[in-house]
């Protein structure tokens, strides 16, 4: 448990962001950043982008609320217990037909997620680096809006860390994808890095209740 205080400057406005009982040692373990060396900065970035939406949100009403609200939902969909529940594992020899992706993890999400993928080096198919969790106004999941098949409609392959074939899901943010145009040895350093986006405030529906 830390304490962080910063400035940030973004779009030419400076905000003071201080954060009080951040689970920042958490926030670094799941929700690293790729590019900087200053967590705060990226973490700082993350609320202005996507946290400042869901604000009228109940859970998400400040800076604070919305990274304790993500952690809490990171932990309870667990993306990848939910596709190795399927036998859907990291390797970098398997790869796993999209359609087969999507299923396992609609059988415990009860609803449709979005998929990233991008082409790398030495792989015959697109590599997953994003899983995009829709989720009503409620913060139960709801099916993402349809959008352009972005890993295509055959295979894909969900990477290991190095030396490791059973990898914990992280939340990163799309700037920060490692994978476009990478070796396999640099794939096999980033690992598969798992997105949850939060876009309460974008969808209203019926809450759906989970078991």
């Amino acid at each position: 448990m830390e304490f962080l205080h910063w400035t940030f400057s973004y779009l030419r406005c400076s905000i003071q962001l201080d954060i009080v009982k951040l689970q920042s040692t958490r926030l670094e373990e799941i929700w690293p950043s790729m590019k900087s060396h200053n967590p705060a900065q990226f973490w700082a970035h993350e609320w202005k982008k996507h946290g400042t939406c869901g604000v009228s949100v109940p859970g998400l009403t400040g800076f604070l609320s919305f990274f304790n609200t993500t952690l809490a939902l990171y932990e309870r969909f667990n993306l990848t217990q939910f596709l190795e529940n399927d036998d859907i594992l990291p390797s970098a020899a398997t790869s796993y037909a999209v359609a087969d992706v999507q299923h396992a993890l609609k059988n415990d999400l009860y609803s449709k997620v979005d998929l990233v993928c991008d082409q790398a080096n030495s792989f015959e198919y697109p590599v997953l680096t994003e899983v995009h969790l829709c989720l009503n106004l409620d913060l139960q999941p709801i099916d993402c809006p349809y959008k352009k098949e972005r890993c295509g409609k055959d295979r894909m392959f969900l990477l290991p860390l190095k030396d490791d074939d059973r990898v914990p899901g992280t939340i990163s943010g799309a700037q920060d994808s490692p994978y476009r145009k990478k070796s396999m040895s640099d794939f096999s350093t980033f690992g598969a890095h798992i997105i949850v986006a939060i876009l309460a405030a974008l969808h209203i529906t019926r809450p759906r209740v989970l078991p």
